[in-house]
């Protein structure tokens, strides 16, 4: 197979995509420990199966243009089960967890936005991909969202 050529700029906003999407997977799986709510845990099981759906579609699009990616940390993993374990210990309500997860799908969403209008993509296939990402996490926000102080 041979391998697409793309810009710099273009590589970083993958990279991001990739780190952006593999992070709402991790945090996500991390807190749906401490959530009662079947709606909002059907919500979150949602978030998860999107995620990694866009994810896996990234890995690919990256192994076709020979960028490797590179996964989150255990260290980074490890900080964001103590950051979700500090978050919830004296409020693990689902109203608490729902708006954790808007304000982390808002700043995956923030960030893309911000890279896109800084660099926008030349790939087709990747700005594609960004609309995909930002269009799933601001919905999943908006209808988390509707958690917040049930």
């Amino acid at each position: 197979m041979e391998t697409i050529q793309i810009t710099k700029s273009d590589e970083e906003l993958y990279c991001e995509v990739h780190r952006n999407l593999e992070m709402s997977a991790e945090s996500t799986t991390a807190v749906m420990k401490k959530v009662e709510s079947k709606k909002l845990l059907t919500l979150l099981t949602e978030v998860i199966m999107k995620s990694t759906a866009l994810l896996e579609k990234t890995e690919e699009l990256m192994s076709q243009r020979g960028i490797e990616a590179e996964n989150i940390s255990k260290m980074k993993q490890l900080s964001v089960d103590a950051g979700i374990m500090m978050n919830t210990m004296f409020d693990s309500s689902d109203s608490h967890i729902a708006e954790m997860m808007v304000k982390g799908l808002e700043m995956g969403v923030v960030s893309l936005r911000n890279m896109l209008k800084d660099n926008p993509p030349r790939d087709e296939q990747l700005a594609a991909l960004c609309t995909d990402v930002v269009d799933l996490e601001s919905s999943y926000a908006h209808s988390i969202g509707k958690f917040v102080e049930q």
